[in-house]
């Protein structure tokens, strides 16, 4: 597992991790749970002090946000690594974000209930089941995304600042801190490239019937 591939789970783990506590906390509050649930239940497991209510504990949001960010990216990683592996093109990476979603969801139930059978039973179910889909969803569709910038070299952004191993071609816009070579000669524009879905960048590929350079 290289470097890339971390950067890529570290990201898609953020990204769905967040989009998951987003969606519990809110889901929570508005069944009159609590907008602290979640992340007390969280704490709980590991500290058994921590309220199993919405009571705020700044030391409960604290451990529960760290526990549920580790356990976010360990999954992003997983996906991203098994996408490298398997290839696979951007339009499955949503359905396969799914099937790992779902099965994080069983996996969870049995480990959870293990550790802490009172925490995760304090979890409404349908939040928990949902909250797992959304995760899978905001993480494979941000994937999906990085993808597709790790192609087509678009979107300077918060993954170039990770990923400083990537093509920075921005179609000739000028980008503030960034340093682009001179453009090649108009003949190898046209060029066959030669494509690998996954994480792998498109590379130009010589054409034969391109003149050669005096």
């Amino acid at each position: 597992m290289n470097k890339r591939i971390l950067r890529f789970g570290f990201l898609i783990g953020l990204v769905g991790g967040g989009a998951m506590a987003l969606f519990a906390m809110a889901a929570t509050w508005a069944t009159g749970r609590g907008f602290f649930t979640v992340v007390n239940l969280f704490a709980h497991t590991f500290w058994r002090d921590a309220p199993m209510d919405g009571t705020f504990s700044a030391a409960a949001l604290g451990l529960g946000l760290l526990i549920h960010l580790v356990m976010s990216t360990m999954v992003g990683t997983t996906i991203a690594w098994l996408v490298d592996r398997g290839q696979l093109d951007a339009g499955i990476v949503i359905l396969f974000g799914v099937g790992i979603g779902s099965a994080v969801w069983v996996v969870q139930a049995f480990a959870w209930t293990a550790i802490d059978a009172d925490a995760h039973q304090q979890f409404t179910p349908w939040i928990l089941a949902t909250a797992h889909l959304v995760f899978a969803l905001g993480a494979a569709t941000f994937l999906t995304w990085l993808q597709r910038r790790d192609d087509i070299g678009i979107g300077i952004g918060l993954a170039t600042a990770f990923d400083t191993d990537t093509d920075t071609d921005t179609g000739g816009a000028v980008v503030p801190g960034v340093v682009t070579e001179p453009p090649e000669p108009a003949d190898h524009l046209t060029a066959p490239r030669a494509t690998r879905s996954g994480f792998s960048r498109t590379v130009p590929v010589p054409s034969e019937s391109a003149p050669e350079l005096p």
